[in-house]
């Protein structure tokens, strides 16, 4: 039993992540009524950019150079689509770039992509059916995913983090009593996915921002005539989940390859299905409970009565699925759309 309140108690590293992805996804929903499945490609597009800058010093903007360099094209000076800025020099092993300023940079490359998909994909589909917007959030997660691969390459990446969101401080031993070993970067993991819930709690709650981006998610023509763009605060909360979900990516770097976290979109949109798409402590909150069950899950696998078909990598991808089907199987038909108060 105490191997098994270990187990659960470890999982809050990867509920974090769940967490604050689940929170990402409720404010792009309540932004612009998007269901954003490419969420997850965003946090692995800014932690590549993380990873980049501390190993090369290089930033890789989200695109590629159509134009072919030969023929008389390289006399036009065309063919130079900007992809790859240099930002730091010297970089190595020893002499890691100011890990303020790449951070900020990161953030700043995830408002980017924020924007992108607001102005490029999601307002121009903003009067179209919900399939077409659900088929445009996919389109977004392939096309993210597709330049993680030709500007960051396909080989595995290791990053070590940074102080606190990595594995080289000492681990929390016999956490509580019960024997065992936590790494310490799960309670900041956890720790942080609590500020990242009350800073963006407080912000909807409180600023006029908020109430305004609350409004028009209830009446969007009664929020234009107020004076309140929609289009404009659909880009802002764009921008805004984004940002948390590059700030996801970036602080757990150190758990997984950057190409794997993409793929944590499922569990975030559990977190966000169990905060019912508006709740952002209900994400958190969501988030946290799938990442400890996925691990209790895993614990269990190791004892002699479990069935050896069902093993423990299977048990913790599937948690986060099955939290989606118990959500959706019992409370379905009271999710909100847009416009529903």
């Amino acid at each position: 039993m105490d191997a098994l309140l270990i187990a659960l108690i470890a999982g809050i590293g990867a509920g974090a992540l769940y967490a604050m992805l689940g929170s990402g996804i409720v404010v792009a929903f309540r932004g612009s009524g998007v269901i954003n499945f490419g969420h997850g490609a965003v946090a692995g597009y800014t932690a590549y950019t993380f990873d980049e800058l501390r190993e090369s010093g290089s930033l890789f903007l989200p695109w590629f150079d159509p134009i072919p360099e030969f023929g008389f094209l390289q006399t036009l000076r065309i063919n130079n689509l900007p992809v790859r800025i240099d930002i730091f020099d010297d970089v190595s092993l020893t002499n890691k770039p100011n890990l303020a300023l790449t951070l900020f940079i990161c953030i700043l490359m995830s408002a980017f992509l924020g924007l992108l998909m607001h102005f490029l994909v999601f307002r121009p589909l903003r009067n179209s059916p919900t399939l077409g917007k659900v088929i445009g959030s996919i389109g977004v997660f392939l096309y993210l995913s597709s330049m993680i691969a030709v500007n960051f390459g396909g080989q595995n990446r290791a990053d070590d983090g940074f102080s606190g969101f990595n594995n080289t401080a000492p681990a929390v031993k016999n956490f509580l009593g019960l024997g065992g070993t936590i790494p310490r970067s799960n309670f900041y993991l956890f720790g942080a996915a609590v500020v990242m819930c009350v800073v963006v709690w407080a912000l909807y709650r409180f600023s006029r921002f908020g109430i305004a981006t609350r409004a028009a998610d209830e009446n969007e023509k009664g929020a234009a005539l107020l004076g309140y763009s929609p289009q404009f605060l659909a880009g802002a909360n764009w921008v805004l989940a984004s940002i948390t979900a590059g700030i996801a990516g970036i602080l757990f770097l150190h758990k997984t390859q950057p190409a794997q976290i993409a793929l944590f979109v499922v569990g975030g949109l559990g977190a966000a299905l169990f905060g019912n798409l508006t709740s952002i402590p209900g994400a958190t909150a969501g988030g946290i409970i799938i990442g400890m069950v996925a691990s209790g899950g895993v614990e269990l696998t190791t004892y002699d009565w479990w069935p050896d078909i069902l093993p423990g990598d299977g048990v913790r991808n599937f948690m986060p699925l099955l939290a989606i089907i118990l959500v959706l199987y019992l409370r379905g038909d009271k999710l909100p759309i847009r416009g529903s108060i």
